[in-house]
């Protein structure tokens, strides 16, 4: 593979480059016996590609809690801010996303963690959580296209919420 091959990679998925350079580096025995840290140094490439897992989970999460705060408090004097905020995490979620990322993003495990984050912000405030879906009800893909639309996925939210509930016969 050429330089500007690897430097493509590189750009268009950093956390499978970045496994794969670790992968390598462990697999020429050669290093070892120049006196380089081998195994310390591909961990310290592999955390690199973690970091950035991480990174991608820490706004998703964000913006989900967001949405949830707003889905179960919508007469909040913070609902405006909260809005703003689920932007403001999708936005660098979708500048630094590449395709290796997907199949290392578990949106169950990030919609757990942001329905334990919302219900512990709104129990301050004495603030029920309403009963959530068990998986996200959102896909990975609506993070990291254009066009994602705030008020369309606070409805989405609602819609799952408001199908959990037992329905009242008139």
């Amino acid at each position: 593979m050429n330089h500007k091959a690897k430097l493509d990679q590189h750009k268009a998925d950093f956390v499978g480059w970045a496994f794969g350079q670790a992968k390598r580096l462990r697999a020429l025995p050669q290093l070892n016996n120049a006196g380089l840290d081998v195994e310390n140094l591909a961990e310290e490439i592999e955390d690199l590609g973690r970091s950035e897992i991480n990174k991608i989970h820490s706004l998703i999460r964000q913006a989900l809690v967001h949405l949830i705060k707003i889905v179960a408090d919508p007469e909040s004097d913070a609902r405006r801010h909260w809005q703003q905020e689920v932007g403001g995490f999708v936005i660098p979620v979708r500048r630094t996303w590449s395709p290796g990322y997907r199949q290392r993003v578990d949106m169950d495990e990030v919609w757990a963690d942001a329905c334990e984050e919302a219900g512990n912000a709104l129990a301050a405030y004495d603030v029920p959580l309403p009963e959530l879906p068990g998986t996200c009800p959102f896909s990975i893909d609506l993070f990291v296209e254009k066009g994602f639309d705030t008020a369309a996925a606070i409805e989405d939210l609602n819609r799952a919420v408001a199908d959990l509930s037992p329905r009242h016969e008139g």
